[in-house]
């Protein structure tokens, strides 16, 4: 029976009783689990693979190197991009941290979000080492910084939003002539 294999029957057998009638039946089920093992470990090496060329790929994306024209602007907010820290994505959009920062936090789900406010205030800390400092970066960036907000998840995600809020669209809606 499909449903029945013979090991969820060998605990009912008593410590005594001969298997040589069932031992085909034993054989045939320690095979089948051989299979599957054998499947398993073939799908976790095609996985290692898998991982071992996405953590290359990321690599190269960390070294990747971007020329950045010094008229270059951020993309959500539209000033100079050299007026402080920024970001620079594949996509070739830059961003501004702050603004990058202010756009992707309402994002963030609510332990994120505090996390990345943790983070602020000790990278902005003179009392952090700067070993920690690193460290503390590295992970803002990769929760500010995963990817790029205008092509990314993001964007996908805020497809079915208005574009405008409904309070905008009060007071536009309050300034037009009928």
């Amino acid at each position: 029976c499909p449903l029945l294999k013979i090991e969820d029957i060998l605990p009912f057998f008593r410590d005594f009783v001969t298997i040589d009638d069932f031992k085909t039946k034993i054989v045939e089920s320690l095979e089948e689990y051989d299979a599957k093992i054998d499947k398993l470990k073939a799908q976790m090496d095609e996985h290692t693979q898998s991982a071992k060329g996405i953590h290359k790929e990321i690599e190269q994306l960390q070294e990747r190197k971007f020329t950045v024209p010094s008229s270059e602007v951020c993309a959500l907010s539209g000033r100079p991009i050299l007026s402080g820290p920024f970001y620079v994505f594949p996509s070739n959009y830059a961003y501004l941290a702050d603004e990058l920062t202010g756009h992707v936090l309402p994002h963030l789900e609510a332990k994120k979000q505090a996390r990345v406010e943790e983070l602020q205030v000790w990278l902005t800390s003179t009392d952090t080492p700067a070993a920690d400092r690193l460290v503390y970066q590295a992970e803002f960036d990769n929760l500010i910084a995963a990817e790029c907000p205008l092509t990314g998840n993001i964007m996908i995600e805020s497809i079915d939003r208005s574009l405008v809020s409904p309070e905008e669209l009060k007071k536009q809606a309050a300034t037009w002539a009928i």
